[in-house]
């Protein structure tokens, strides 16, 4: 009913809708969704966790919610018998909170055996289930307010009780339960990501120790912690590098196949072309690059859903302002929906900003594992090259590979969805400028229309500067190898000074280069900064 609910200076939602849709908004979540959690818990096995405090706390007040709904619902039935008439939806609505409580406890014992820590799938339940509790709860206090709570004192308490039961839960969901029993600590200051709750990581709050420490004193190599096995090089390299094994053997057994089908002088056109088609994926680095997608793709994949939360709540944000503004013109407007708009600006910036952090942080964490992944997968290689391969590169590319080459490839990780969500993103901006301004924002889209010509040629002046670059310090690096292997001639007939010089003239060379890009990325950064101001 608007006319109740938004058209008033006193909002409020009818009785059939807090007692329907309120209600069955978090059961449904739970109801629909559980499969699929027990499935992932099925899957992800990190051994059994023993009864904690928390958890028995956890489980006492459950019990006390469950049996709340089932009170509630006796409750009723003896209204019923005293002629005093109830809806049927006042008798469902009690049993099926009670059930899906029962079934929260349930999965709680469930987490503890499969060694979950920390439940985001419960605290989002807990979360609907007291943000749906608010309006009945504020219509509970106005009606106290208004008539007493005398009137119905035992309803009054028992809903205060399972509200103030429900909070504590969320808070109880708010830390992480023990290490599952048997778990050995081999490492000496390990990260405290592992101990931390699904609250404490979406908010960085694990990080905070290592924050105040350096704030007090100067930070030392050993206040630094040990790194996740996730994270470890020998992890990373060990599992990638068997991916890309057996990637390789699926490669030579199709290559093997077309040769051995191909006779002499009788090679059919489809095979000619699809030996073709593998030996241009082969050496493009096609299949490297779907190795690495298999393995890190599906955490990528998070990172990339919540940049789009974040974008769809940074497009949020203005059109809550502009209902804002439109509040401040209305001079009859009530007063709720001034402050309900500016709350909703304020949840939805400090969301933009939550998922914002957390595709950073995503990305960054892939990006650093690819490095790592490619910086091993070279070298390994390196060791076992044979002479002929060895002839066809050169110490200094090797290097260059491993130091210059896979922080390319970190960078493409953190800022590949800018190649895809920025044309949305400025489709976006120009459809909703053209419903404020109208014609006006022709003036805008010019501007930025003007600096996408300056920085496409920046960006392929800088890509020959670089390729420039490389090549003086392939050529420096090649030099510094001859000297490095020949320094008792050198030594001898006195060619320092000869040889000092060829490598600071290829120095000089190469800081030339790449004092030039810097100086028109300088530009390119002042001109994309002064963009949305011109």
């Amino acid at each position: 009913d608007w006319n109740r609910t938004w058209y008033t200076a006193n909002p409020d939602l009818t009785q059939c809708f807090q007692n329907t849709v309120l209600v069955w908004v978090p059961c449904v979540y739970l109801w629909l969704l559980v499969p699929f959690y027990c499935v992932h818990l099925y899957c992800h096995d990190r051994g059994r966790i023993q009864m904690s405090c928390l958890c028995t706390v956890k489980m006492v007040l459950g019990f006390l919610l469950a049996s709340f709904g089932f009170v509630e619902f006796f409750y009723i039935l003896l209204e019923r018998s005293q002629d005093i008439e109830h809806h049927m939806v006042f008798l469902l609505s009690p049993i099926m909170r009670s059930i899906t409580v029962i079934l929260a406890l349930c999965i709680i014992q469930l987490e503890r055996i499969r060694g979950c820590r920390s439940s985001v799938f419960l605290f989002l339940f807990w979360v609907l289930s007291v943000v749906c509790s608010l309006v009945p709860l504020r219509a509970k206090i106005q009606l106290a307010i208004d008539e007493g709570i005398a009137s119905d004192i035992v309803r009054y308490l028992a809903f205060f009780s399972y509200f103030s039961i429900q909070l504590a839960q969320l808070f109880l969901c708010c830390f992480a339960d023990q290490p599952p029993q048997g778990k050995p600590i081999l490492e000496k200051n390990p990260c405290p990501i592992e101990d931390a709750s699904f609250l404490s990581k979406i908010l960085f709050w694990w990080f905070t120790g290592l924050v105040v420490k350096g704030y007090r004193t100067p930070l030392e190599a050993e206040d630094l912690w040990t790194l996740r096995e996730e994270d470890t090089s020998h992890k990373i390299i060990s599992d990638l590098q068997q991916d890309w094994t057996a990637e390789c053997a699926k490669l030579q057994k199709q290559q093997k196949a077309l040769a051995s089908g191909a006779t002499l002088g009788s090679r059919l056109p489809d095979q000619a072309q699809l030996f073709r088609k593998l030996q241009k994926e082969q050496s493009s680095g096609f299949f490297l690059l779907r190795t690495l997608a298999r393995k890190f793709g599906p955490y990528f994949l998070t990172g990339t859903l919540c940049i789009l939360f974040h974008d769809a709540f940074m497009f949020a944000i203005p059109q809550v302002l502009s209902l804002l503004l439109a509040f401040m013109r209305d001079g009859d407007a009530p007063l709720w929906k001034g402050y309900f708009y500016a709350t909703l600006m304020f949840l939805l910036s400090c969301l933009q900003s939550l998922f914002n952090h957390q595709y950073m942080y995503t990305c960054f964490t892939v990006g650093m594992r690819v490095k790592t992944a490619v910086m091993g997968l070279v070298y390994r290689k390196s060791l076992v090259v044979n002479s002929s391969a060895r002839r066809t590169c050169t110490v200094g590319e090797i290097v260059n590979l491993v130091s210059a080459d896979t922080q390319k490839l970190m960078d493409f990780v953190v800022y590949f969805n800018a190649v895809w969500l920025a044309p949305i993103e400025i489709a976006l901006c120009l459809f909703f400028l053209w419903q404020h301004l109208g014609p006006s924002a022709l003036a805008g889209i010019a501007t930025v229309i003007l600096i996408f010509p300056l920085n496409g040629f920046i960006a392929k002046k800088r890509s020959k500067l670089q390729e420039i670059q490389m090549k003086f310090m392939d050529g420096r690096i090649r030099l510094m190898n001859e000297i490095l292997n020949g320094i008792k001639i050198l030594k001898f007939y006195a060619w320092e000074k000869a040889f000092l010089e060829q490598v600071l003239g290829y120095r000089e060379k190469e800081l030339k280069a790449l004092k030039k890009s810097q100086i028109l990325y300088s530009i390119s950064i002042a001109s994309f900064n002064s963009s949305s101001f011109l």
